[in-house]
């Protein structure tokens, strides 16, 4: 068996710059980038209560109304059921096998409307 700790290292090849079409393509999602309205946010915080750990999600803002609105586009749906239903999942998406958030998985601490 050899050892891989020995084996020399593959000589680095160059690698072509983007040809006509692709250097369009590129100018094109950098202007559809510019003209994207301001991606959709969700402010998390951390809270325990009585060996209780809960996770709450909100704005980053002061229009409670306007982000229900925007995550229901964000979810494609009208039903506020749904995003409640989805912003659990996410929650729970979040937390470690014993059921505890993961910090570093969520947006740092946030105040919640």
């Amino acid at each position: 068996m050899k050892d891989s700790a020995n084996q020399p290292k593959s000589l680095t090849t160059a690698v072509p710059g983007p040809d006509e079409a692709e250097h369009r393509a590129i100018a094109s999602a950098r202007r559809a980038i510019t003209e994207m309205p301001p991606r959709f946010e969700v402010g998390t915080k951390i809270e325990s209560e009585n060996g209780a750990t809960q996770i709450l999600q909100g704005p980053k803002h002061s229009d409670l109304d306007g982000w229900r609105t925007q995550f229901m586009a964000a979810f494609g749906t009208t039903s506020e059921t749904v995003v409640g239903v989805e912003i659990q999942r996410l929650a729970k998406a979040l937390r470690h096998r014993d059921g505890t958030p993961d910090p570093a998985e969520l947006v740092p601490g946030i105040r919640l409307g």
